[in-house]
């Protein structure tokens, strides 16, 4: 069986590898998710938007998958503007969750971790809530340390 859930996170796609980001209301969830895909186009890199604010997530085949809501396609929140379109994807593998948390949750040197979304075991990282540039640092070193170890499945 099948398992759909509506899900309150933004969703991203980099160079094929999907990132569900999780956090509290105004933790910059939507800010980071155009932030990596600012990030992966400036770096000639693939990178598009999958959905803001709510994903529907499905495990199937032992793959998360992340999926926008039809009414949320193309749309993002930016605060202080309001809703603007984007180019977008209607889905994604997730690859990694990265979950924003306050700045003294944020490890130096973290072990690796994982957590669990609709049944299956998915790499966690941790990153600092409304420090933008931070996180996406911390992501992109993450997508790096995956891609040096070929193996999506692995926790970064």
């Amino acid at each position: 069986m099948i398992k759909l859930a509506n899900h309150y996170c933004c969703v991203v796609e980099i160079s094929g590898t999907g990132i569900l980001i999780e956090g509290s209301s105004g933790s910059g969830k939507s800010s980071l998710a155009l932030g990596l895909v600012e990030r992966a186009v400036n770096r000639g890199l693939q990178g598009f938007l999958i959905a803001d604010d709510q994903a529907i997530l499905e495990a199937k085949g032992g793959v998360l998958h992340a999926r926008v809501p039809p009414q949320l396609a193309g749309k993002v929140e930016i605060r202080g503007f309001g809703i603007s379109t984007t180019p977008y994807k209607e889905s994604a593998a997730v690859s990694i969750v990265a979950k924003m948390v306050g700045d003294e949750l944020v490890e130096r040197m973290p072990d690796a971790a994982t957590c669990s979304v609709q049944g299956l075991k998915i790499p966690l990282v941790k990153v600092p809530i409304r420090h933008e540039e931070a996180a996406v640092r911390i992501i992109f070193a993450c997508l790096e340390a995956m891609n040096r170890n070929s193996d999506q499945s692995a926790a970064c």
